[in-house]
């Protein structure tokens, strides 16, 4: 995906679609969800367009509720 879009492009379209990736729920589980691109995200938040930045911090926030 990130040859076919470039890194930003690629995950801005994970962050925004609807389906939970599984890295994401692995992360999730082992208590690093430090690791996960939706941190990534945040942490250059200033290259992300704001939907992303803030779709990122909803599935974040709304991580353990989330399968």
């Amino acid at each position: 995906m990130i040859e076919r879009y470039g890194v930003i492009d690629a995950l801005s379209k994970l962050a925004v679609s609807a389906e939970l990736q599984s890295g994401f729920k692995v992360l999730r589980d082992r208590d690093q969800l430090d690791a996960t691109f939706e941190a990534v995200i945040l942490r250059h938040a200033n290259l992300f367009p704001k939907d992303v930045v803030a779709a990122a911090e909803w599935r974040l926030q709304n991580a353990h509720r989330l399968d």
